[in-house]
């Protein structure tokens, strides 16, 4: 396994460093008493039952939270507490490369417990912030998960002022030259906002599920003010996904718009060019026929006569063309 512990406690906030299963027992019951986060980056299925075991969860709680489910929800727990379960986005090396997994986090009265198979930057930055001397007040788990949730919800606005900030980028290059709205860029950018619309849709309904939890389950009543405030920046959070999205779609109809145009003037320019040459490939092919006689054949004028006249024809055309609009 892999992962830290965060000890609080009325001084001062310490870090201990879990590669086993033995330090992380060690931890949890030399410090029942003090206000723990154990945050698992690693873990196997057996190690993370027998956690659950040290936790002192029921067997009804431990099979629950044993099931891979890839779906947000919010339960309480019959031993006391509650868990939480939705997903978080794992950035990777580029915007295509990042994945989507999801969190499960337990609240007891003492200990905070996430589990993700993943590194969090995000929860690195929030521990480096809790073990610093003017760290933010947190004296219980419901205060700590409010912390967590405020920490990954920073990361969750950042995503969508970078998107939003791309696609603004966009669309002022559009409005200079048109040429320059890329529409591989605009799917990628609609492929990532689709996803972090999703995902604040599901973190919405956890929220949601769990404020309804909290209003029936008064032990943590102390939260649900705080998750309340959580919804509604969610909310927000979705609506401002939704107008980046329709903003992604009015830019895709415009590249659209403008590569049918560019394809119509690229097929209006063959259509005048075959208009002009029509009369005079009617002209070759007329003086190509095997006849002894026919006009202009033995006159020494002949050739320069019909140049002359396949020339004018064509210019004649263009001019035509032209003052009707057709290259406009």
């Amino acid at each position: 396994m892999r992962g830290q512990l965060l000890e609080f406690n009325n001084k001062n906030t310490r870090l201990h460093a879990l590669e086993s299963y033995a330090d992380l027992l060690h931890e949890v019951e030399s410090r029942k008493r003090e206000l723990l986060w154990i945050n698992i980056e690693s873990m196997e299925n057996s190690e993370f039952e027998d956690m659950l075991t040290l936790l002192n969860l029921h067997d009804e709680d431990k099979s629950r939270l044993m099931q891979i489910r890839h779906f947000p929800y919010a339960s309480s727990l019959s031993s006391g507490g509650f868990v939480l379960r939705m997903p978080l986005r794992i950035p990777g090396s580029s915007i295509n490369l990042c994945t989507v997994q999801y969190i499960t986090i337990i609240i007891l009265p003492q200990i905070v417990m996430t589990r993700i198979e993943a590194h969090l930057s995000v929860f690195e930055k929030a521990e480096k912030r809790l073990l610093e001397k003017n760290r933010p007040a947190v004296n219980n788990s419901a205060e700590l998960l409010l912390y967590l949730l405020e920490a990954i919800l920073e990361t969750e606005i950042a995503n969508l002022l970078i998107a939003r900030n791309g696609i603004k980028h966009l669309a002022a290059a559009a409005e200079d030259d048109i040429s320059r709205l890329d529409p591989r860029k605009l799917t990628r950018f609609r492929r990532r906002v689709g996803n972090l619309a999703g995902q604040a849709e599901e973190k919405l309904f956890a929220l949601t599920l769990l404020a309804n939890l909290l209003a029936r389950d008064k032990s943590f009543e102390s939260i649900r003010s705080g998750i309340v405030e959580q919804i509604g920046a969610h909310n927000h959070l979705l609506r401002s996904l939704q107008r980046v999205q329709e903003r992604i779609g009015e830019l895709m109809q415009l590249a659209d718009s403008h590569a049918r145009e560019q394809t119509e003037q690229r097929l209006r320019v063959l259509t005048i060019i075959s208009a002009v040459f029509m009369p005079l490939t009617f002209i070759t092919g007329f003086y190509g026929m095997n006849f002894s006689s026919m006009p202009f054949l033995e006159n020494e004028w002949g050739f320069p006569v019909v140049i002359c006249l396949m020339l004018g024809m064509g210019a004649g055309l263009i001019v035509f063309f032209r003052k009707r609009g057709w290259f406009n």
